[in-house]
């Protein structure tokens, strides 16, 4: 088990990357999607995370 701090900084880092990897969509206007969208992925990735350990966490996204 990790540490809060090192848990915090791993979601960062991948929050950044994300960012970067979707950073073209401002190209065509669609920038204000971006931070909910790496928002929806990191919670996502978490729940699959959870899931491949045994946690037996559902995989979904909440519609708005």
């Amino acid at each position: 088990m990790i540490s809060k701090e090192a848990r915090e900084k791993a979601l960062g880092q991948f929050r950044l990357k994300l960012n970067g990897v979707l950073t073209p969509f401002n190209s065509y206007g669609l920038g204000v999607f971006i931070p909910p969208a790496i928002e929806e992925i990191a919670k996502l990735a978490l729940q699959l995370h959870e899931r491949l350990n045994g946690h037996g966490v559902p995989i979904g996204v909440k519609k708005q």
